[in-house]
């Protein structure tokens, strides 16, 4: 079964196969020119709009616009205030460089993840997963200030209940939302069996990134919990599952898929992305 529809499936095959094969970092390259596309487009279809509708140049900010009217009045952000260039990876590098040097354990999750196992698609947002501690919320505030949109406060609400908060990277509207681990087992158990990956090549760089197994389990718990509707988790599922193959450790799925109340997704999912599930 073809990941996207319109795709024949040899033409899918073959796209696997070059998947399997390709560094992460080449991955991630494809993520960003994607993301960096897209960026254009909307840049570009909100001046056409805007020309047409207002004529003056003045429009409701694109806070409002991504994010809701609250936003908007913390973020006043216009198109003319945002460059739309590709700032991906000075958003999430610095993100990354100010966890570690106040030693926070992290690791990127979500659609970037999705894009070092399985298959790159276009994103306007990154998610982390971070112990951020109530001692490193003042420093981690200043050390983004300039450059972020962050609330102290969201933060500190965020770490009392174990949810999430977000940053917005203001020259570029790029969002990160970092999530606060669950005092849970499996949660301890991704944060463990994180791997560091290779961002870029010239220069380098790496980051932590949550390892292939989790993240199907957590795309697979998400997609319960949303009502099982979300076609784009589903499709991050399938592409991790076509690409991995039998490089996934099939155990550690099984047991953790008990455990969140998914294992019915997961042989679904299985089965869906071609693979035999029992060996």
């Amino acid at each position: 079964m073809p990941l996207d529809q319109d795709t024949a499936p040899q033409v899918e095959e073959i796209r696997v196969r070059l998947l399997r094969t390709a560094p992460p970092w080449q991955k991630l390259s494809a993520l960003v020119q994607l993301s960096r596309m897209v960026r254009q487009l909307f840049r570009e279809g909100w001046s056409a709009r805007l020309s047409r509708t207002s004529p003056s140049g003045t429009a409701r900010p694109l806070s409002e616009l991504l994010w809701g009217a609250e936003s908007a009045r913390h973020i006043p952000l216009t198109l003319e205030t945002v460059s739309m260039s590709d700032e991906l990876w000075p958003a999430i590098l610095r993100v990354i460089e100010v966890l570690e040097a106040l030693q926070v354990p992290y690791f990127i999750s979500g659609s970037m993840a999705s894009a070092v196992h399985g298959v790159p698609r276009s994103t306007m947002d990154a998610d982390l997963v971070a112990d951020l501690q109530v001692e490193h919320v003042n420093r981690f505030v200043q050390a983004l200030q300039e450059d972020f949109y962050v609330d102290e406060s969201m933060i500190i609400d965020a770490i009392h209940r174990r949810t999430s908060f977000n940053l917005i990277h203001l020259p570029s509207i790029f969002k990160i939302d970092i999530f606060l681990p669950k005092e849970r087992p499996f949660d301890r158990s991704r944060m463990q069996r994180r791997i560091r990956v290779r961002l870029m090549v010239r220069p380098e760089r790496e980051a932590f990134f949550s390892a292939a197994e989790d993240i199907i389990l957590s795309k697979l718990e998400w997609f319960r919990q949303g009502g099982e509707i979300s076609e784009q988790q589903w499709r991050d599922v399938l592409g991790i599952l076509r690409v991995q193959g039998e490089e996934l450790d099939r155990e550690y799925l099984q047991r953790w898929a008990v455990e969140l109340g998914v294992a019915d997704l997961l042989v679904r999912a299985w089965r869906e992305a071609g693979l035999s599930f029992n060996r």
